[in-house]
C-alpha cells in the first residue's frame, strides 16, 4: 500500500503536480493499493487531470479540517493549533497502521508538521520518501523571525535520524549544494525533474516572423524578493511607444500578490484571477493555459540566490507549452540550457534584456531565425518531464538503494 500525502494544497494548488505524481506511483506500482490523503478541495481539482481509470485505481481520503470562526488573529491561531493536531493525528494514524512492506510518500505540510512528522517516524520502519518544495530555502535565504524559524526547523528535521527515510528534490542542481554544506548525506537524496501532467497537449512548432505584434509573458504568481517580478513593469514602460503602436504587449498571466502592487502601470496587461487588488488569485487552469499558448516569449528576472532549491513551477509550464525564454542568468537556466541547447536568451542585466527585446521587435534575422530551434529544442526537453520519463528515472533511483520492493512493478 502506498500513502500520498498533501495536508495543506486546496483547490488548484499544486493540482499538477499531485497528479503527476500519483501518475507515476501508478506506473511505478501498478497493482499497489494508493490511498491520497488531502483536502477535498484538492482531491476534486487532481482527479480533473487524471484518467477515470486512475481515479478509480486511488482512494482519496479527505482531511477534515476544522474552520476558523473570525478573522482575529488569537481566533484564527487557535484554530490553527487545532489543525496542527489534526495533522498530526492523521501522521500518527498511518504510520502506526502502515508495515515494512508499505510506502509513505510525504508531499506537503506546514514546516512545524515536517517537525513532527520526522519525529514519529523516528520510531516507525515504514519506507517514506519526503518531497523538499520550497523549504529549503528558509535554510539559505531566510531574512525575517518567521523565516530563521522555519530554517532552523528543517535543520533539525535532516538532523533527526529516521529508518528508512528519503528526501526527493524536484530538481537536479541542489542536490550538491546540499552535500556540501552538511545537511543532507548523498544516500539520503532522490532527485528528479519536476514532472508535469499536462504534456498530452500536442504543442506544434510555431513561426514568429510573420508577427505584427510580439507578446512577451511574465508567468505565475508576481512576487518582489524572490522572482523580482515587477521588473516587467520597468522593462514595459521603456517600450511605451511600441506598446502604444501595437507593435509589442507585455503580459502578466497568473497572479499579482500585494508586493507588486506599488510597481504597476498601464504598460502591462494583467490577465489574473485575483478580484480584489489585495487577495491574489489564481487564475483556472484553463484559462492560464490557452494564454500561455498566445505568447512568444517567457520573460524571467529571477535573484541568483532565489529558485536553487525549489523547482518554479512557471519555468515547468513554459517548457510544457514550449516558449523559448528571455531571462536575467541563473544557474536553473545554466542548467535547462545545458541540458536542452538553445531553447531563448539568458541576459546578464536589463539593459541587455531590453536591447534583445528591440532585436526582436525590429526583426533581427539573426534573433528570429532562432525560434524555430528554441520551439523544437523545448519540445524534445519537455519528454523529460513526462510522467513516463520521471517514472523510468525515479523507479532506477529507489531499485539502486533496495529502498521499496514489489513484486508488482513498472518494468
Amino acid at each position: 500500500m502506498i500513502h500520498f500525502i498533501d495536508q495543506t494544497s486546496e483547490r488548484d494548488h499544486h493540482m499538477v503536480f499531485n497528479s503527476s505524481i500519483l501518475k507515476i506511483l501508478l506506473k511505478m506500482y501498478p497493482s499497489e493499493k494508493i490511498i491520497s490523503h488531502g483536502n477535498a478541495s484538492n482531491h476534486k481539482s487532481i482527479k480533473e487531470l487524471l484518467s477515470d481509470d486512475e481515479v478509480r485505481n486511488i482512494t482519496f481520503k479527505p482531511i477534515l479540517y476544522t474552520k476558523s470562526i473570525s478573522e482575529a488573529k488569537v481566533v484564527k491561531g487557535l484554530n490553527y493549533i487545532v489543525k496542527e493536531n489534526k495533522r498530526r493525528l492523521v501522521f500518527k494514524e498511518i504510520l502506526s497502521n502502515a508495515s515494512a512492506n508499505d510506502l509513505v510518500f510525504l508531499s506537503i505540510t506546514t514546516f512545524s508538521s515536517f517537525f513532527v512528522f520526522k519525529r514519529l517516524k523516528a520510531k516507525s520502519n515504514v519506507p517514506t520518501i519526503a518531497v523538499l518544495h520550497g523549504d529549503l530555502d528558509f535554510v539559505y535565504n531566510a531574512n525575517d523571525k518567521v523565516e530563521k524559524l522555519i530554517g532552523a526547523t528543517y535543520k533539525k528535521v535532516f538532523n533527526t535520524f529516521a529508518p528508512n527515510f528519503h528526501y526527493l528534490l524536484l530538481n537536479k542542481i541542489s542536490k550538491e549544494y546540499l552535500m556540501q554544506d552538511g545537511f543532507l548525506k548523498r544516500e539520503e537524496i532522490l532527485e528528479i525533474d519536476h514532472p508535469h501532467n499536462m504534456l498530452a497537449v500536442d504543442v506544434t512548432e510555431k513561426e514568429i516572423a510573420g508577427n505584427t505584434v510580439f507578446s512577451f509573458g511574465h508567468i505565475g504568481s508576481m512576487e518582489v524578493e524572490r522572482k523580482n517580478s515587477h521588473y516587467i513593469y520597468e522593462l514595459a514602460e521603456k517600450f511605451s511607444a511600441e506598446i502604444t503602436q501595437k507593435k509589442v504587449s507585455f503580459q502578466v498571466i497568473g497572479l499579482i500578490t500585494s508586493s507588486v502592487i506599488p510597481y504597476k502601470n498601464k504598460w502591462v496587461e494583467e490577465m489574473t484571477g485575483n478580484l480584489k487588488e489585495n487577495k491574489p488569485d489564481y487564475l483556472s487552469r484553463e484559462q492560464y493555459e490557452s494564454k500561455l499558448q498566445k505568447l512568444d516569449y517567457s520573460l524571467f528576472f529571477y535573484d541568483t540566490n532565489q529558485y536553487i532549491f525549489r523547482t518554479s513551477g512557471a519555468i515547468i509550464d513554459a517548457i510544457a507549452a514550449c516558449i523559448p525564454f528571455v531571462v536575467l542568468k541563473h544557474p536553473i537556466f545554466d542548467y535547462i540550457f545545458q541540458e536542452a541547447g538553445n531553447v531563448g536568451f539568458q541576459c546578464k542585466d536589463l539593459d541587455e534584456m531590453h536591447d534583445l527585446i528591440k532585436k526582436i521587435i525590429a526583426k533581427d534575422e539573426e534573433i528570429i531565425k532562432q525560434y524555430k530551434i528554441q520551439v523544437l529544442n523545448l519540445m524534445k526537453i519537455r519528454k523529460r518531464l513526462s510522467v513516463e520519463e520521471v517514472a523510468i528515472d525515479l523507479k532506477k533511483q529507489i531499485d539502486a538503494i533496495g529502498y521499496y520492493n514489489s513484486n508488482k512493478v513498472l518494468s
